[in-house]
């Protein structure tokens, strides 16, 4: 073969061109490998970028887990007691969750098993006890029905009280609320028979209204929206079924609200106008020297007997 190439080499004319085909299939391999090669990288770094994009995707996911969990169990060891040992895993979280009864067995309830209701002799049920609650208060607290009321019917408040039926007929029906708060909602809820006293219905209230007419000929509307502290109020009935004592106004919560803490007719002046009642009843609770200088000589007291 070389001979031949160098014959016609030698010999070959002007107008003929001939390749080495060794060199020409050497050059092709290389373009070949050249490509495979190339194509090889790209095959890789595709495969590369693909994997790194699901890690991330993998690590996102895990971190979100990882936070979701952390967050669950930190609710339900608040919530549920759970403790630091067991497993970050919603299964075994959701197993480890005590059973009602469980946790009903832990805390201290009053009449737990309802033996104390069903064993009362008082003649109405709760059941109908909270209907005729709601019925009372239907009727603007029995001012519209005095026959809801017993002859020696009383009303009882934080400052106020007791009132006998006909005075608390003329001031609780004279008050006309909603002639100063249109849309005044007194929200009652919570409506449950007290198994200590069977006679005795409990419930409370989240009122609220918009103050757009004059309040009591005294105070003009002022257009402000009241929201009155929620207040829990109770219905003690004789066995004729007839109110025999309503006590209200009294808040459980002096933080909620925008009436300074006081409920009923107190709660609704202060929030249209603070001091427009100068007696310390119709004020937000403010700490007396007394208690001040108690506690301030409790703590001293304390950190001395904690020294010793």
């Amino acid at each position: 073969r070389r001979s031949l190439l160098y014959s016609l080499k030698k010999q070959r004319p002007s107008s003929l061109i001939l390749t080495n085909p060794f060199r020409t299939s050497k050059q092709n391999m290389a373009s070949i490998s050249s490509q495979a090669v190339t194509a090889r990288f790209q095959a890789v770094s595709q495969q590369k970028n693909k994997v790194e994009r699901s890690n991330a995707t993998s690590n996102l996911s895990a971190r979100s887990g990882v936070r979701g969990t952390r967050l669950a169990l930190s609710t339900q060891k608040h919530h549920r007691g759970l403790t630091s040992s067991q497993t970050p895993c919603r299964a075994e979280a959701a197993e480890s969750v005590a059973a009602p009864e469980d946790v009903d067995s832990r805390v201290s309830l009053l009449d737990r098993d309802g033996s104390l209701l069903a064993s009362s002799t008082f003649p109405i049920k709760p059941d109908d006890l909270i209907i005729k609650t709601k019925e009372f208060l239907a009727a603007n607290l029995g001012c519209n029905n005095p026959d809801l009321m017993a002859d020696d019917f009383t009303c009882t408040l934080p400052a106020v009280g007791p009132l006998n039926k006909e005075p608390f007929i003329k001031v609780f029906g004279g008050f006309k609320i909603r002639d100063s708060f249109p849309d005044f909602e007194e929200n009652y809820f919570g409506f449950v028979v007290d198994p200590a006293e069977p006679n005795r219905c409990w419930f409370m209230s989240r009122s609220k209204g918009t103050n757009t007419k004059e309040l009591w000929n005294g105070l003009p509307a002022s257009n402000k929206e009241v929201e009155v502290v929620p207040t829990v109020s109770s219905c003690i009935f004789n066995e004729e079924g007839k109110v025999a004592h309503f006590s209200t106004g009294y808040p459980m919560d002096r933080d909620v609200g925008n009436t300074g803490g006081l409920s009923a007719a107190f709660g609704l002046i202060y929030a249209l106008k603070p001091g427009f009642l100068p007696f310390p009843e119709a004020q937000p609770y403010k700490r007396s020297w007394q208690m001040s200088l108690f506690i301030a000589l409790g703590g001293a007291a304390f950190r001395v007997i904690g020294r010793k």
